[in-house]
């Protein structure tokens, strides 16, 4: 008789035991609560609401008393079966309908905006551009994906996003590159900062682009020329690209310098965590060279880059930062044309003119203000003005992330 009653207190021990444990082939998905950091059973994500989920179930309401289960008093839709995001500007609330693609990797290759959307989706401010939504369960960037097309671009993966080590998701301008990042330029760039040509024989620069500051302003051509005046700085009250700079005065037939593209726009989201183990760049790119005579182009200023998630891992690089100002033309010859940002640290240095009295072009903003560019000479064009830095949002705020985005995220 005792013997028999070790064995039941035994089978009731391990059965006590197994119940406490996760084990994806026992629990099922959206039953159990997430635990101590998010944790879940093997295979399973922690939701938004407060449960462990199989990979494409977002567990529909929450756990007995939980706060997360009313999702409308944190600016989510409440059907948060359906729709990720925040409701609160910048931020936007995606509503995928129908069932969601499996995993999708995107490696070396181009996205274009206008042609590889899952769906087109509005944006509720006026005057704000459709946004390109690409959705699955799971994104993966490696290599250099770049990112071209009218439109912002939005990745949303339910499941999760990851930008794997050593991959580039590039929605920067660049230099004489042609095409133009995503959504770039914003709607709301002021056309009114190019240089002015001031006598037959030299014109000022133009000024930078503006957006999450004021873009440096345009050197004046000769002693007494008139140059682009800086931007305002531009609300960032919803998804949008940048704003370019200003071209220089042209002047006698000469051209003068075209001013350079602004950084694209890029969201990322996911109703479970985002890694960014490579880089994301939202730059603006340095501006074209001047003509004789004329005035060097404004530097187009950095994107807009903004992350969405419950989790986030950021090993790696955000940045958008401004181009630099193309230096005035000489009176024999052309000027120099502006400098791209070269990586996170490297902000786009002053172009310097050839020798001569023409007005160097300024440095991009890194992270802020773009700087101005110089004054020149009679008969040589002045510089043109820095881009400013761009716009970085992430929500829920990191508490550091110094050295990892520039600008610092607001």
């Amino acid at each position: 008789m005792t013997r028999l009653l070790v064995l039941v207190l035994v089978l009731v021990l391990a059965l006590t035991a197994l119940t406490g444990c996760y084990a994806p082939g026992i629990e099922t998905s959206c039953t159990v609560q997430c635990g101590a950091g998010d944790r879940c059973p093997d295979d399973f994500v922690c939701r938004g609401n407060g449960l462990c989920g199989a990979p494409g179930d977002m567990c529909t309401g929450g756990p007995p008393g939980d706060a997360r289960q009313d999702a409308s008093t944190d600016g989510v839709s409440p059907d948060s079966s359906l729709c990720f995001g925040y409701s609160v500007a910048p931020f936007l609330t995606v509503c995928p309908s129908g069932p969601i693609p499996g995993a999708r990797s995107f490696a070396n290759t181009g996205i274009r905006t206008d042609v590889e959307c899952t769906f087109m989706m509005a944006q509720p401010q006026p005057m704000a551009p459709p946004v390109c939504v690409i959705v699955a369960t799971t994104i993966a960037i490696s290599g250099v994906v770049i990112v071209r097309g009218p439109n912002p671009l939005v990745l949303l993966g339910t499941d999760r996003v990851t930008i794997q080590n050593n991959a580039v998701l590039d929605v920067a301008s660049h230099a004489g590159a042609g095409a133009a990042p995503a959504g770039m330029p914003g709607p709301l760039c002021n056309a009114g900062n190019g240089g002015v040509s001031v006598t037959e024989l030299s014109s000022g620069g133009g000024a930078g682009g503006a957006f999450g500051a004021g873009g440096g302003r345009g050197g004046p051509g000769g002693a007494n020329g008139n140059a682009g005046s800086p931007q305002m700085i531009q609300p960032a009250t919803y998804l949008r690209g940048g704003c370019p700079g200003g071209n220089g005065a042209d002047v006698a037939g000469f051209t003068g310098g075209r001013g350079g593209g602004a950084g694209g726009a890029i969201y990322l989201m996911s109703g479970a965590g985002i890694v960014v183990e490579g880089s994301i760049n939202a730059s603006g790119a340095g501006a074209a060279a001047a003509s004789q005579h004329t005035g060097g182009g404004g530097g187009g200023s950095g994107g807009m880059i903004i992350l969405d998630a419950p989790t986030m891992i950021i090993t790696g690089r955000l940045y958008a930062l401004g181009g630099g100002g193309s230096s005035g033309g000489v009176i024999m010859g052309p000027g120099n044309p502006g400098n791209d940002p070269t990586d996170f640290g490297g902000y786009a240095l002053e172009s310097t003119p050839p020798p001569g009295l023409a007005g160097r072009g300024g440095a991009g903003g890194a992270p802020y203000a773009g700087f101005t560019g110089d004054s020149s000479g009679s008969g040589h064009g002045g510089g043109g003005g820095g881009g400013a830095g761009g716009v970085i949002r992430i929500r829920p705020p990191v508490p550091s992330l110094v050295g990892l985005a520039n600008p610092p995220p607001t």
